[in-house]
């Protein structure tokens, strides 16, 4: 077979691996909606770590009798400047005061599963964006091929 061809089944193959596996990741979030909102209760809040910075957020919340305690890093972004991590994770934590509510979601099919913020993950938009990317490279590399197959016919 011509390069191009092979080139552009590999191309629009990964396109559609990666569009799969971000359609299962959206799904899943889908799946969250669902879930019920209660108020979490905070037990203490730190700012962890040597080098990347983060916020530790102890809580508890109690549903039906069955009481729930978890940490959360209330989903800061551990990439930047170290001096930016810790100034990050220092305002998350001067936000959150001890005996402070705030809400998280659980699954009432299991309440011990919860979640503290409900949205898509931020890599189901980068899977959807380089899933397209390769499905367009993958059709311009078979267009090209033809075009390219059609000019040495004639």
């Amino acid at each position: 077979p011509e390069v191009w061809r092979v080139g552009m089944i590999v191309l629009v193959s990964l396109a559609m691996s990666v569009m799969y596996y971000a359609q299962k990741k959206f799904d899943e979030f889908q799946t969250y909606l669902a879930w019920l909102p209660t108020n979490a209760h905070v037990i203490s809040a730190q700012v962890v770590g040597k080098r990347a910075f983060r916020p530790e957020i102890i809580y508890s919340y109690t549903v039906k009798d069955i009481s729930v305690t978890d940490t959360t890093d209330m989903e800061v972004p551990g990439f930047g400047s170290k001096s930016n991590r810790f100034n990050v994770a220092r305002n998350e934590v001067a936000s959150v005061k001890e005996d402070s509510v705030f809400v998280v979601y659980y699954n009432p099919g299991n309440i011990s599963e919860h979640r503290t913020h409900i949205h898509p993950p931020h890599t189901v938009f980068i899977m959807y964006s380089s899933g397209g990317c390769f499905f367009i490279a993958g059709t311009y590399i078979f267009l090209v091929g033809v075009f390219q197959n059609k000019r040495k016919s004639d």
